[in-house]
């Protein structure tokens, strides 16, 4: 196949290739500027409304952190009173068991003084 014959079979295949493309209408400039408009009209709709979803989303989000942290609080501050009676039960526990065993040991004492003054 010569150059000439190579070039007349690419013409012919773009040809055909080109008989399928769509035609459309040339935009008119009044046409796309209504166009181009609406369309940023509508994204300013769009992304204001997400915007605004976004906001409620956030409030109700931080009213559901707010609840679990107060109810976390409570609970917390239910643990430390908890915690507050052990130790106060704790402490009355050993000055008694404190207590006796002073007793005991100063009657212990008083007993071996007397053993010790007998003659």
């Amino acid at each position: 196949m010569d150059d000439a014959a190579a070039l007349k079979d690419i013409a012919e295949h773009l040809n055909a290739a080109l008989s399928n493309v769509i035609p459309f209408t040339p935009l008119k400039p009044e046409t796309e500027l209504e166009r181009l408009s609406a369309a940023h009209r509508k994204a300013i709709a769009k992304y204001e409304q997400r915007s605004s979803d976004a906001r409620k989303q956030l409030s109700e989000n931080l009213a559901r952190i707010e609840a679990d942290r107060a109810a976390e609080m409570k609970r917390h501050q239910d643990e430390i009173a908890a915690l507050d009676a052990r130790r106060a039960e704790e402490l009355a526990r050993a000055e008694k068991d404190i207590a006796a065993d002073q007793r005991l040991a100063a009657s212990c004492r008083a007993a071996l003084a007397a053993l010790e003054d007998r003659p």
